[in-house]
């Protein structure tokens, strides 16, 4: 499903990776990686750890599956989570949670004492990086995770 704004959004977030990119990163998603992740009716796991872990690291994975294990090793997936299964609303919010959570400043109190999925969309959602209809168990296309991953980084960029 293409909508008008599809296209910004993935500049924004090309543009947001290639000044990084720009400050001695090597290891990227490309162009190519970006467009096929729009056009993704469900980001698995793996697709999801990395391009989070792309934009959050100063030295990310060189790929998805190492992404993915780094992810899940530092505790940043959940526990259930498996490299190829579709990512959903919760899972992605833990991991850009603990990822980014330096640019989501009112995680609340909830989180704070419980750090798992659930609590993590909650602040995700609270803050409006997640818009819309949704619930924590809901998968993830690709348009809707590069919206949020582009407010997430948006966000740090306004710091």
């Amino acid at each position: 499903m293409k909508h008008s704004y599809c296209l910004p959004v993935a500049l924004c977030v090309m543009l947001l990776f290639s000044v990084k990119a720009a400050y001695g990163q090597t290891t990227m998603p490309t162009a190519s990686d970006m467009e096929s992740l729009l056009d993704t009716e469900e980001v698995s796991c793996s697709q999801a750890a990395y391009f989070v872990l792309a934009a959050a690291m100063e030295n990310p994975p060189p790929n998805p599956g190492a992404a993915f294990a780094e992810a899940l090793e530092r505790g940043w997936l959940p526990a259930k989570a498996e490299s190829g299964s579709g990512v959903t609303l919760g899972g992605l919010s833990l991991l850009v949670m603990k990822a980014f959570g330096r640019r989501v400043p009112n995680a609340g109190l909830l989180y704070r004492l419980f750090p798992g999925s659930r609590y993590a969309y909650r602040a995700l959602a609270s803050q409006g990086f997640i818009e819309g209809r949704a619930y924590p168990s809901l998968k993830v296309s690709g348009e809707q995770f590069l919206r949020i991953l582009e407010k997430i980084l948006a966000e740090g960029e306004t710091e």
